[in-house]
């Protein structure tokens, strides 16, 4: 999964993925199950450093409460998120919009037999309600 995602961005002039961790044994925050992190099916992506020198980042970037960004970084930002749902890439894609804890990265997963895009809960995918 890791090598598709960045076989897709490399394609948009990406040459670095930027993360902030993958193998780590822990609990899901306020919970009683252990993160993918545990079990190095996880990585925390937080930016992109593209061939020009650009970097975006998720907590510079990432443009919360719409789902048409209206920036070249937000828009980047956004459709890679939905490109790799839509491709089946990821099984889990936690945004900035799920919750706080998650904004300045994308928690992407394999958790066997999920399939789930989260903003806030469930397959909503758009605004998340608690940023106004």
């Amino acid at each position: 999964a890791l090598a598709d995602t960045v076989e897709d961005v490399s394609v948009h002039g990406v040459n670095t993925l930027l993360h902030i961790g993958t193998y780590n044994c822990r609990m899901i925050s306020g919970s009683e199950s252990m993160s993918e992190h545990s079990f190095a099916n996880a990585i925390d992506i937080y930016g992109f450093e593209f061939d020009d020198g650009r970097v975006w980042t998720l907590l510079d970037h990432w443009e919360h409460g719409t789902t048409s960004p209206e920036t070249d970084a937000g828009r980047f930002l956004y459709e890679s998120s939905r490109r790799w749902y839509d491709e089946w890439i990821w099984n889990i894609i936690l945004t900035p919009n799920y919750n706080s804890d998650h904004d300045n990265h994308f928690h992407v997963d394999l958790k066997p037999g999920f399939h789930d895009l989260s903003f806030t809960s469930g397959r909503y995918y758009g605004p998340a309600p608690y940023w106004d």
